[in-house]
């Protein structure tokens, strides 16, 4: 990689060597190198900053460009002059999910959002770190100043799945933030929250081989969802509500759109025999193409990380459900 050994700090090439470690175990060996071409890009971008003579002599002076990795470097310099100042108490936190077939990256700075959100089958790997430059370089910050780094961690796409987890990896080990993994199922529940205001949620991924990922969550006292029962994978008729959530469900993700009817069938069957006990109106919608989002990914990873859920590098995995591959 020309330039690598001249431009790139030793934080960045530990970073990106432990990306590659850990894909060419896994055979993702396409994330590696876009790992790999991001932080170098970002360091090159870094080095032709703006440089002006220091006033006291012939020191150059950087002036900081928004929105590139800057990972540190040995220069001599002055103080860079930030165009956005960033307060050591605020939350900012940067979140990406791509569980679906929806590519996601989002920032959370204290409070306010801002996200990219684009349906892209088949193309995460290509559009993944471009999307995450974008949006730093439109809030004018670095993975410096962030807090940490958010994934949807599955389940969902095996594909998917592993290049959020890599890109995560890579630039958390690089930049040595924290990571904070949040459910796709989850997710996915808290986005139809925030949309719908139904507070008894059931989501649904289409898993392949006739089953789906099946998630069952209600809203806390905060304005988070949080699990009523532990995920699953299993077949559409198969699936469950519990006895202590009343109120009525709505279905959220693209499983409903393909095993609506034997899901509607299996839930409204259960609340007529009165498995679930009494106050249960059945289900009073569902919202069938849907994704999860990363700006909900930061959502819950804020309040994650306030109850110390925070993993090093190294620990951010997956989460599959099952072990057979689909694609």
């Amino acid at each position: 990689m020309p330039g690598f050994q001249t431009y790139c700090h030793p934080e960045a090439k530990r970073g990106i060597l432990y990306a590659c470690f850990c894909h060419a175990l896994s055979r993702q060996l396409i994330i590696s190198r876009l790992v790999c071409d991001f932080v170098w890009y970002s360091c090159l971008k870094r080095t032709s900053s703006q440089r002006e003579i220091s006033s006291e002599g012939n020191l150059p002076v950087e002036k900081d460009v928004p929105g590139y990795c800057r990972l540190g470097g040995n220069h001599k310099r002055k103080p860079l002059q930030f165009l956005r100042v960033i307060s050591s108490t605020m939350n900012t936190i940067l979140a990406i999910d791509t569980s679906g077939e929806a590519c996601s990256v989002a920032l959370y700075l204290d409070g306010e959002y801002l996200e990219i959100h684009e349906p892209a089958p088949r193309r995460h790997a290509e559009i993944l770190l471009p999307k995450v430059e974008e949006l730093l370089s439109r809030a004018e910050l670095s993975l410096r100043n962030l807090n940490g780094l958010a994934f949807g961690r599955g389940p969902g796409s095996f594909t998917g799945i592993r290049i959020a987890t890599g890109v995560i990896q890579g630039l958390a080990f690089g930049a040595d933030l924290p990571v904070i993994p949040i459910s796709s199922l989850q997710a996915l529940a808290q986005g139809a929250w925030r949309e719908y205001k139904e507070r008894n949620i059931l989501t649904a991924f289409d898993a392949r081989m006739g089953e789906v990922y099946w998630g069952v969550y209600r809203l806390d006292s905060d304005e988070l969802v949080v699990p009523a029962m532990e995920e699953c994978v299993c077949t559409p008729e198969k699936v469950m509500v519990p006895a202590n959530a009343p109120g009525g469900w709505f279905g959220a993700g693209v499983g409903w759109a393909e095993y609506g009817d034997t899901l509607s069938q299996a839930v409204e069957r259960q609340l007529d025999h009165g498995e679930t006990g009494s106050g249960l109106t059945g289900l009073v919608g569902t919202s069938l193409r849907r994704y999860p989002q990363a700006r909900d990914v930061a959502t819950l990873a804020i309040a994650a990380m306030a109850r110390g859920e925070v993993v090093s590098a190294e620990n951010a995995q997956p989460i599959y459900l099952r072990n057979r591959v689909t694609r």
